[in-house]
């Protein structure tokens, strides 16, 4: 794209803010998103993720243990 804007004698400046602009409209979004689906469903995800830790950890000790 760069190239391009140098063959045509277009200046970077004006697609470069747009595209900055509209990256950060769209992390902004996201990340208030996000905050909000995390309230939402905060403690379910915590017990999700102790379990899938636990399971790992089960995953790993039966292996080292000459298991599976």
């Amino acid at each position: 794209m760069g190239l391009s804007f140098s063959i045509l004698n277009h200046g970077i400046w004006g697609p470069a803010a747009l595209i900055g602009g509209v990256t950060f409209g769209v992390c902004l979004t996201g990340f208030e998103f996000g905050r909000r689906i995390g309230r939402l469903f905060e403690r379910g995800a915590r017990m999700l993720g102790g379990f899938i830790l636990i399971g790992i950890g089960v995953k790993i000790l039966i292996e080292h243990l000459g298991g599976a």
